[in-house]
């Protein structure tokens, strides 16, 4: 069986070694140790708004969005936002259409009904909120 490659042996980098080791430091040295498929969310979030590794992130930050699994936590608004604040060119035009695509089938009533049933209404509603501001920033951002 195939071992799946890490983002420090795709990019033949090295942890860094910086002084002082800040903690996004830490948290990337980790992460581009991991097999791709063990990043989690967070990661991805971390490495698209730092325009890091856009090859291999980017259509991985877009399958995450794309299955909208877990939309109650708050790492779905998260990874909206990277997407939303990502330096320019991070994203292809290709890519950029299919984020238009993915962010206009979000619902109000979807996102609420995903997130009632496993958080319980009052947190819905903050959670909800929160989400729609970051799609209406997106939605800014890429023009729709």
């Amino acid at each position: 069986m195939k071992r799946e490659p890490t983002l420090m042996e795709i990019y033949g980098e090295k942890p860094t070694a910086a002084s002082p080791m800040t903690g996004l430091i830490e948290r990337c040295n980790v992460a581009i140790a991991k097999p791709i498929s063990k990043l989690n969310i967070e990661e991805i979030c971390t490495f698209v708004r730092q325009g890091f590794y856009k090859e291999v992130i980017a259509p991985i930050a877009i399958s995450k969005l794309e299955e909208k699994i877990e939309i109650g936590g708050d790492w779905d608004a998260e990874l909206i936002q990277s997407i939303a604040s990502s330096k320019e060119g991070y994203f292809s035009a290709e890519q950029i259409e299919k984020i238009r695509v993915i962010i206009g089938s979000y619902s109000r009533e979807e996102v609420l009904a995903r997130i009632a049933k496993e958080d319980g209404l009052e947190d819905a509603f903050s959670v909800v909120k929160t989400i729609e501001a970051e799609i209406e920033n997106t939605r800014r951002k890429f023009g729709f």
